[in-house]
């Protein structure tokens, strides 16, 4: 067999004759149902027993490691520190040519002896790729990687149109019980109780969502596109708590860490420099009205820090921080540099 370049130098100049020799026909033999497989159906993959989908690094090389340097500086006699990205060229080019090699999902042929077009199609190579998207970088290991659905399907560029959408709504937490808290000096109005019930399951971890990544590969001059999807169910790390102003979304963020501090308060390991405290992050003009509220709702029930700056910082111990319950902050401060 004679291999076609779909994807080089001569990749732009095969498409444009298969699309003119070649696609009429193939796109014919698809609609009399020759394929086979079905357009637009998804089949599942099972997970290649050489390597789980997402893992394999022929398929979905690893980026090269983020290199920092530091380089200080001297500015009307103060000293300045700012961190640039190194690039190493040698790294940098080892990794474009693994992209370069990495398996393609269609190659093309042609077989001299009976003046056939041949069309190999590798699904597992847009599951990797897909899959590569929900398990790298999250250092959970292979029995997650395994643990992700992979599936699909063929589909013809012009029959895939726009995305299906569903109509968006805002959700709220009418249909869930009154949560209550020991130690809330003030009870929450109905809404903000059945609000904090709704925190509580995703703090749990008892609220999940899909994670869905794809990956989409186009033969071109034909026209067919193979779509890769890899799915995982996973609990939902937070969310937006969005009302009204003045609506007390203050006192049931309040509420909240109240009802988890004796957990907060377990984890936290000062020998480790491991903090239980929640981070609050807000306007400047809002931190003395955080701890105001703080005082109100639970008395001296929460221990707060109060780090308006980063000299006010460095007046506390990492003993005194990891004992907190609160720490609140103004959002300003992240950007600050020794002032």
């Amino acid at each position: 067999n004679v291999p076609i370049d779909l994807v080089g130098k001569m990749g732009s100049r095969n498409a444009k004759h298969m699309s003119i020799l070649a696609a009429p026909s193939l796109l014919k033999y698809a609609a009399e149902g020759k394929l086979p497989l079905e357009l637009l159906h998804w089949y599942n993959l099972e997970h290649p027993k050489e390597c789980n989908f997402g893992l394999s690094e022929a398929h979905f090389p690893s980026r090269p490691l983020e290199k920092w340097k530091e380089i200080t500086k001297s500015a009307k006699g103060k000293k300045v520190v700012k961190y640039e990205r190194e690039f190493d060229a040698e790294e940098s080019n080892e990794f474009y040519h693994k992209l370069l090699q990495r398996p393609q999902v269609f190659e093309a042929s042609v077989d001299k002896e009976s003046c056939k077009l041949i069309i190999r199609m590798n699904p597992l190579v847009a599951g990797h790729q897909a899959a590569a998207h929900l398990v790298r970088g999250r250092g959970l290991g292979n029995d997650y990687a395994k643990s992700v659905e992979v599936d699909y399907c063929l589909s013809e560029l012009s029959s895939m149109g726009e995305p299906l959408t569903k109509e968006f709504h805002v959700p709220n937490s009418d249909a869930y019980e009154e949560a209550t808290v020991e130690g809330m000096e003030l009870p929450l109005y109905h809404r903000q109780a059945k609000a904090l019930t709704r925190m509580r399951a995703i703090e749990d971890g008892k609220v999940e969502f899909n994670e869905e990544e794809r990956s989409e590969h186009i033969l071109n001059g034909v026209g067919w596109c193979l779509i890769g999807r890899a799915t995982k169910k996973s609990p939902l790390k937070g969310g937006v708590l969005g009302d009204a102003i003045g609506s007390g979304k203050t006192v049931v963020t309040i509420a909240l860490i109240l009802n988890g501090i004796e957990e907060a308060r377990a984890s936290r390991s000062c020998e480790d420099g491991k903090s239980g405290a929640t981070l609050i992050v807000v306007p400047p003009g809002l931190v003395k009205q955080w701890d105001d509220e703080r005082k109100k709702f639970t008395k001296n029930k929460l221990k707060s820090i109060i780090l308006d700056s980063t000299n006010t910082l460095k007046r506390y111990s990492v003993r005194e921080i990891c004992e907190a319950d609160m720490v609140i902050v103004p959002a300003g401060i992240i950007e600050e540099r020794g002032k």
